[in-house]
């Protein structure tokens, strides 16, 4: 049951083949068994020899396509649909009581796979040409009711209409219900790679605008944050940091321990930080913290805090590192420029001053 399962997946459903392949294959086999039950019934009556054999070659054909290579059945997919809606269903309309007959239930099915199928103005030149055609049946069986071959009573027309309904509302059924799943996978799909496209994009966002080491901001976002912030209202300082002696930290212990003080730092000072405030990393061993809508007696004590905070670190070595800050308060339309070298100038005080230490220095308006 399994290998049976496994042939009709990978030859007719399977969801590596294309769209529109297996939506075929659906009201492929919808039409084969239609023509059986057909085909059987015809015999059975007696319906006409040659309606008969062209019914039965019709679905020894069809056998034989489920049996060729899958990509040679991919190929006549097209042109099989074309034949079975021009050819094949006029066909059973004259041959099962015309429009008093099954045949337009089945033209129904084959009009909407041809609408799925093709696309463009092929889509609409075959949907319209095939709908002209089953008018055309209709008027010629108005006019010349002799060419229809009729049931041979009221029962058998009724179950053959029953026995058709009964597979033509199936079969859309069948392939409405397919396409609405396909549908919803793709969807589900289209989701997932949209999710993973975000988590790609954030990735990238985070390897353009952050340090790899430290997870802090680097100095381009710090730049670019500082530029969109020129010209706000909001009172905004900025504290330029450098942790003391860090090139003996790397001389006596080796740069690895050097980078486990650079992320235990930046961790350390990160928690001394509200929400909105922003840690960059901009050289080495030096960082940069922006504190919006804050007074610089708040911020100093922020700085203080982080100071004091770096100084009780605890490394299994037996280290002791500090940092030296300087603390500025930014004017609204100063340039970043003139920021950035006024924290410097009171980071260097700090370190000229005996290092492990905040300088601040006020905004002073002329």
């Amino acid at each position: 049951m399994r290998n049976i399962r496994n042939f009709f997946v990978r030859n007719f459903f399977g969801r590596n083949l294309p769209f529109n392949y297996r939506i075929y294959m659906i009201f492929f086999f919808e039409c084969l068994l239609i023509s059986v039950v057909s085909a059987t019934t015809n015999t059975l009556l007696h319906k006409g020899t040659f309606g008969i054999i062209f019914q039965w070659g019709f679905i020894f054909f069809c056998v034989l396509v489920l049996f060729i290579p899958i990509q040679t059945r991919m190929a006549i997919v097209k042109p099989l649909l074309l034949f079975v809606s021009f050819l094949y269903i006029p066909f059973l309309f004259f041959q099962t009581a015309g429009y008093e007959g099954t045949a337009g239930l089945f033209a129904l099915l084959a009009v909407f796979l041809i609408a799925i199928v093709f696309s463009g103005k092929t889509r609409v030149c075959l949907v319209a040409s095939n709908l002209v055609l089953l008018a055309i049946a209709c008027i010629l069986q108005y006019k010349y009711p002799h060419i229809v071959v009729p049931h041979e009573s009221e029962q058998a027309n009724f179950l053959d209409y029953m026995v058709a309904l009964l597979l033509a509302v199936s079969g859309i059924a069948i392939l409405g219900a397919y396409i609405k799943n396909t549908f919803e996978e793709e969807q589900t799909r289209i989701r997932n790679l949209l999710k993973k496209e975000e988590r790609a994009n954030k990735k990238l966002e985070n390897l353009t605008n952050r340090d790899p080491l430290t997870n802090t901001y680097n100095r381009r976002f710090l730049i670019r944050f500082l530029e969109s912030e020129r010209g706000k209202e909001e009172r905004l300082c900025v504290m330029m940091m450098d942790i003391d002696y860090f090139k003996h930290v790397n001389d006596t212990w080796g740069h690895g321990f050097g980078d486990e003080v650079l992320v235990r730092f930046a961790s350390t000072v990160q928690g001394n930080l509200r929400k909105d405030d922003i840690l960059a990393r901009t050289g080495g061993e030096e960082f940069v913290v922006t504190l919006k809508d804050i007074t610089l007696s708040k911020a100093e004590e922020i700085a203080e805090r982080i100071r004091q905070s770096v100084s009780e670190i605890a490394f299994s070595n037996g280290a002791q590192i500090t940092v030296s800050i300087g603390l500025v308060q930014a004017g609204a339309d100063e340039e970043i420029d003139l920021i950035l070298n006024r924290a410097d100038k009171c980071l260097y005080e700090a370190k000229t001053a005996g290092r492990n230490r905040v300088v601040y220095e006020p905004l002073i308006i002329a």
